[in-house]
């Protein structure tokens, strides 16, 4: 016979450990559905991403613009402060609108931006190039250090290359 204290006990173990077995139950299932929520954003998030650079010409952001600057450069500085700042930021946020990339290289370190100044005599600074990623052929900038002077140089080059292209800005 057994002691309907000691059947008490056993009753209570069994409903607590019930009772936590189902909540880490309804956290797994929490953690499931979470799982499929995310994996359907990524899916979705893809399928806009494959929609949008359809929209653009066949090789498009071909073009980098390319920014040489040295860390203690004045000039750089004073230039980074009042254009490119501002300018690499709309380049890169709206890439539909340029039909370039911008990039930054600092020729006094160790990497590829020193390997670049000295694949391409970059002497003195700020200097800008305008790089062809299929043809690559280089083209020095030499006018004024504004965005609008920038912008047109990067198109005049590119619309010489490509006659058919149409330009927004």
């Amino acid at each position: 016979m057994v002691s309907s204290s000691l059947k008490s006990r056993y009753n209570s173990r069994l409903n607590s450990s019930s009772k936590s077995e189902s909540s880490s139950s309804s956290g797994f299932w929490l953690l499931v559905i979470f799982l499929i929520v995310l994996i359907i954003i990524s899916i979705f998030a893809g399928t806009y991403y494959k929609k949008y650079e359809n929209f653009s010409n066949s090789d498009f952001k071909s073009y980098t613009l390319q920014y040489y600057c040295m860390e203690r450069c004045g000039h750089c500085s004073e230039f980074e402060e009042t254009v490119w700042n501002d300018f690499s930021f709309k380049v890169n946020s709206n890439p539909g609108f340029y039909n370039f990339d911008v990039i930054k290289y600092d020729i006094t370190k160790e990497g590829i931006g020193k390997d670049l100044g000295e694949k391409y005599y970059i002497t003195s600074t700020p200097s800008f190039l305008l790089y062809n990623k299929q043809t690559m052929k280089v083209y020095q900038y030499n006018d004024d250090r504004t965005e609008k002077a920038l912008v047109n140089f990067a198109n005049t080059i590119i619309k010489q290359e490509h006659p058919d292209w149409t330009f927004i800005n």
